[in-house]
């Protein structure tokens, strides 16, 4: 994958409980307190990501990417594979899968507080 990332903004975002991470970040669930697993280091497009407990694994670290548009890509330091709404989903409940970055939309991210 090879792309020129700015990273000249960033987002305002913590790792789990204050901890920020060198690679990125931990991605936590507000309710849960689980965080986004990449499951067994997949490197496999189409992967399901999980919520798991924290373990502090690279499968569980995310780098947060600006596309320079106001979108961001959010990047497995496992895997190196995005974030991804396979098929461009509307739907409710649709699992989200990471694979190999292409720029579509579906795999841009917008990040807001809370």
């Amino acid at each position: 994958m090879n792309r020129s990332i700015k990273r000249a903004c960033r987002p305002m975002c913590e790792g789990l409980e204050g901890r920020q991470l060198l690679s990125g970040y931990y991605i936590a669930n507000a309710s849960s307190g689980k965080v986004l697993d990449n499951p067994a280091f997949s490197t496999s497009n189409g992967a399901v990501i999980q919520q798991y407990q924290l373990n502090g694994g690279l499968n569980q670290q995310w780098q947060i990417d600006s596309l320079g548009n106001g979108n961001y890509a959010i990047v497995n330091a496992s895997s190196g594979k995005v974030l991804d709404d396979p098929g461009f989903s509307n739907n409710n409940g649709t699992p989200i899968v990471q694979w190999d970055y292409n720029g579509g939309l579906n795999q841009q991210w917008n990040l807001s507080s809370v």
